[in-house]
């Protein structure tokens, strides 16, 4: 059985994969070991050519707001 703890960081994985989504960016993520903070990394995309490439542009995000 999940912790509580790792019940909530499921979530907050999906909620942000979710907006990625959303928004049309790609989402990178650190693996899922349960470590009680969500690090990842939104790429942007563009269309040029007839094909999707991701810009160069990024966001890092970090639960713990570091």
């Amino acid at each position: 059985m999940l912790t509580i703890q790792h019940t909530e960081e499921d979530l907050s994985r999906a909620y942000v994969q979710a907006i990625a989504a959303k928004a049309g960016v790609n989402l990178s993520m650190k693996d899922r070991s349960h470590d009680y903070t969500i690090d990842g990394t939104f790429h942007q995309v563009s269309y040029f050519n007839g094909h999707y490439h991701e810009t160069g542009f990024s966001l890092d995000i970090n639960e713990n707001g570091a």
